[in-house]
């Protein structure tokens, strides 16, 4: 389950225009003059050199569409308000917020709880124990001479006991093996391979995979 932050809940009130850090703002985007506005804008710079405010705001009224032309003092003082928000928030608030992200975050977790999966990260320790689970052994040989009472004793650290072996034995070794009838078991440090018959030659074995049941 995901840990959620709330944003904040009131905005900054000296700073009326921005509705950071509440929620984003939603401000439409500014276009150039079109051929179709052209004609407007032309009419309003008129009436603008005459100095006459009130059929500028008449023709604004009529043609809402020109605003998204001009950059005028609303639109910078949006812009004022939303940039000192957000210096506010990255110099007064910030460490506030970051603390409250530490606080609801697992962090590093080895035995995480199923809530808590998605939120945390293994130790370095977890994360080798987790490869130390797959181990693997290469070109092995068992010389018949090796035998005692049926059984080969193969002594190697990597080998634990409860470990389930895959033994892979080479392509002219394994009708040999398979008529020697070998059986593995795992130990400490060591592991053995019992036949029910002695093996006509050695054996040879291309690898050992082991794995942690």
């Amino acid at each position: 389950m995901a840990v959620t932050i709330e944003p904040a809940e009131k905005k900054y009130v000296d700073l009326p225009l921005t509705e950071f850090p509440v929620k984003e703002d939603t401000k439409k985007r500014m276009m150039d003059i079109n051929s179709v506005l052209m004609p407007v804008v032309t009419q309003y710079n008129s009436y603008f050199a005459q100095g006459n405010l009130a059929a500028c705001n008449d023709l604004i009224k009529n043609n809402p569409d020109i605003l998204d032309c001009f950059f005028n003092a609303e639109k910078w003082n949006w812009t004022r308000d939303a940039i000192i928000a957000l210096q506010r928030f990255y110099l007064e608030d910030v460490v506030t917020f970051i603390n409250a992200v530490a606080q609801n975050t697992v962090g590093i977790e080895d035995n995480p709880a199923d809530e808590q999966a998605s939120l945390v990260a293994f130790s370095a320790a977890k994360v080798n124990s987790l490869f130390d689970r797959f181990r693997s052994i290469r070109d092995v040989t068992i010389p018949v001479s090796g035998f005692e009472n049926n059984v080969f004793t193969y002594h190697n650290d990597k080998i634990l006991a409860g470990y389930a072996p895959e033994v892979r034995f080479s392509e002219e070794s394994i009708p040999v093996a398979v008529k020697a009838r070998v059986i593995v078991k795992t130990y400490d440090g060591y592991m053995t391979f019992k036949v029910k018959k002695m093996p006509a030659a050695d054996l040879l074995i291309e690898s050992i995979s082991l794995m942690a049941v």
